[in-house]
């Protein structure tokens, strides 16, 4: 069993990998155990970057499961801080162009068929591997964007137009890449936030740290029946 752990920065997977730092794009063997082994690839913060290096990877390596593993924050206030939840399809949200008031999106712009493989109806929406109903997590609907949402009539017209629970900066990217290479993919985000007015002073980041890397470890553990967390 060969597992990718995917995470945009080095904080987000702090429990597991310690302090030491990691240059984006390089990977590292996490765990191997007999047959399994775990390697943990960095990708740094964004589209772009994520797309790359995850691609890029993805093309030359072979695995059985790749894993992202990130915070997000959430529109949906009945999320709790701290909660871990598994993506079910996610899509790149700010790809477009603004039409006066209106925001239009790729697909609407004509520029893409939005049942163009590896889209459907939009969004990228990979099979979900059987350990994610074992979780018993709640499964939800993100957007990926490139400017985290911060104001209050940004956050109206994102909420009517793609009804999101959540968002992050990589997730969509993360899909995209294993879709395209055909690889088993799961992403699941710990809610650091509230997506709202920026105040920083009402996000929980530790606490979605030490619970993401709770989780990530449970899935390891799990899939790869051989090692001990």
């Amino acid at each position: 069993m060969k597992l990718l752990l995917v995470a945009a920065t080095e904080l987000e997977l702090q429990p597991i990998l310690g302090e030491a730092k990691y240059v984006p794009g390089s990977v590292f063997q996490l765990l191997q155990k007999g047959d399994s082994t775990v390697d943990v690839l960095i990708t740094g913060v964004g589209i772009a970057s994520a797309t790359f290096h995850i691609t890029r990877l993805l093309s030359s390596r072979r695995y059985d499961l790749a894993i992202q593993a990130g915070i997000g924050g959430s529109f949906n206030k009945q999320i709790n801080l701290g909660d871990v939840v598994i993506v079910s399809n996610d899509r790149f949200a700010q790809l477009g162009a603004d039409d006066n008031e209106t925001f239009l999106d790729m697909f609407e712009l004509g520029f893409s068929q939005p049942n163009n493989y590896p889209f459907v109806n939009g969004s990228l929406e990979p099979s979900i591997p059987a350990i994610a109903f074992n979780l018993n997590f709640k499964l939800v609907q993100a957007i990926t964007v490139e400017t985290a949402s911060g104001n209050e009539q940004s956050i109206i017209k994102t909420v009517a137009k793609y009804h999101p629970d959540i968002e992050s900066m990589e997730g969509a990217a993360f899909f995209y890449s294993c879709l395209t290479e055909n690889v088993p993919c799961l992403q699941i985000r710990a809610i650091s936030n509230y997506i709202e007015d920026r105040n920083k002073d009402t996000w929980n980041i530790p606490l979605a740290i030490k619970n993401l890397n709770r989780v990530a470890l449970k899935i390891i553990h799990h899939v790869t029946q051989h090692i001990s967390v």
